[in-house]
């Protein structure tokens, strides 16, 4: 991995946290959902033309922690802020009423 991106998207579920009561679901309040993009291999690029893209099937998933000094001039969130204004755009849950920048 050359260049990792990463972003949340926070939301709620039922209601926002600040209006949680001490009977409600303890489900209920504040979500976030973490996105991360390797801007160097995703697989979002245009495909030639007459053929349709088709996601991989994701056979597992890994956690590993990565440390390190960040260079930072290659410090960058263009990819990944696309990514998740394609989600608040198509994902009911994450909508917002404006897009604010």
């Amino acid at each position: 991995m050359k260049d990792v991106q990463c972003d949340e998207i926070w939301s709620f579920i039922q209601k926002k946290e600040k209006l949680v009561q001490t009977d409600d679901d303890p489900h209920f309040g504040d979500a976030c959902c973490f996105v991360a993009i390797e801007c160097h291999s995703k697989l979002d690029r245009a495909t030639p033309e007459g053929e349709r893209y088709s996601p991989a099937e994701v056979v597992s998933t890994e956690v590993v922690p990565i440390c390190g000094q960040p260079d930072p001039k290659r410090i960058c969130t263009s990819h990944v802020d696309g990514q998740t204004l394609t989600m608040r755009t198509n994902i009911r849950r994450f909508t917002r009423l404006t897009n604010g920048l």
